[in-house]
């Protein structure tokens, strides 16, 4: 791992142990183990380091999420696959994806400004399934990204108990979590 690498996985630790709030600079050079002219070689600012580490954190999620994953043609097969994927990430790598999740807002607008594209492949693959769902009758026929909301939400809510050791985290758990999310979104 190079040092770009653990600065990022400094800034993270960070985040996670005490918030965005308190995340400074020289935090992360202690953290990191790194002097402040490796540091600013890499990164101009606190800002920018975590536009990095939001886009780094976006795309381990979606090469993991989406790695090796196929489409089948099935709308709820395939629906209940990517969720699935999706909240296994979100428990086994709680800190970037909650990192993610609270970061996303405020990037979002710069993302919308700049015309990047901050949302990743998985909400493009959710959004193609959810599309195809509605095309066919069996999802909701209101907005996608609404539904995206939806379901996201609920992932996040239980990726985070399951974290905090709230609900169990097993395998009955996952699968009536991902068959509740479709419940929410299919057409009636």
């Amino acid at each position: 791992m190079g040092k770009r690498e653990d600065i990022l996985d400094a800034a993270l630790a960070i985040v996670s142990r005490d918030g965005i709030q308190s995340l400074t600079m020289a935090k992360i050079q202690d953290q990191a183990g790194v002097g402040s002219g490796t540091m600013y070689n890499y990164f101009d600012g606190k800002e920018t380091l975590l536009r990095a580490l939001y886009q780094d954190a976006m795309r381990r999620m979606n090469d993991r999420v989406l790695g090796g994953y196929q489409l089948t043609g099935e709308v709820k097969v395939d629906f209940e696959a990517l969720m699935r994927r999706f909240l296994d990430y979100s428990v086994e790598f709680f800190d970037q994806f909650n990192f993610t999740d609270q970061y996303s807002f405020f990037v979002r607008d710069a993302a919308a400004a700049d015309g990047s594209d901050d949302q990743g492949h998985l909400f493009g693959a959710s959004k193609a399934i959810l599309t195809a769902g509605q095309a066919q009758g069996l999802v909701k026929d209101i907005d996608v990204a609404l539904l995206q909301r939806i379901v996201s939400g609920v992932i996040v809510a239980v990726a985070a108990s399951f974290y905090f050791g709230d609900l169990p985290a097993d395998e009955p758990a996952k699968t009536q979590i991902v068959a509740a999310c479709w419940d929410a979104i299919r057409a009636a």
